[in-house]
């Protein structure tokens, strides 16, 4: 299912142009990075699973410069991976719906961190 998610964003070509990323080095990375730029990190885990779906929290981390570039950024998040009422977003992903978040200033790295908890009901895998 993450790697469906993966391949939505790599895919969206205003993403790629928003984090600098390509097909080659599309700047989403797993859990953690030393890539000083513009970029996202993710990390999800299942929170609830049964023969028929299974739930996964998708956490979306947005690093950019400015405030404003980390909203945009959501923004185009939000329009590739959010679902509309019954309408699944694959075959596989069912629902997907924003769950709360937050924003962080990192004085470090002088960049701007944005916080995005998304929910995704799947079918099981099981």
């Amino acid at each position: 299912m993450i790697k469906e998610i993966l391949n939505i964003l790599k895919a969206d070509k205003k993403l790629m142009e928003l984090i600098n990323g390509s097909a080659a080095n599309p700047h989403i990375y797993p859990i953690e990075t030393d890539y000083l730029g513009d970029c996202l990190v993710y990390d999800y885990h299942t929170f609830s699973a049964d023969k028929i779906t299974e739930a996964k929290r998708l956490e979306i981390v947005i690093i950019a410069k400015t405030l404003s570039k980390t909203l945009e950024i959501e923004n185009e998040l939000k329009r590739l991976i959010l679902t509309l009422a019954d309408k699944p977003l694959t075959t596989n992903i069912l629902r997907v719906e924003i769950n709360g978040g937050g924003s962080l200033y990192d004085n470090e790295r002088l960049m701007n961190h944005r916080i995005l908890y998304f929910d995704l009901i799947s079918r099981s895998e099981v």
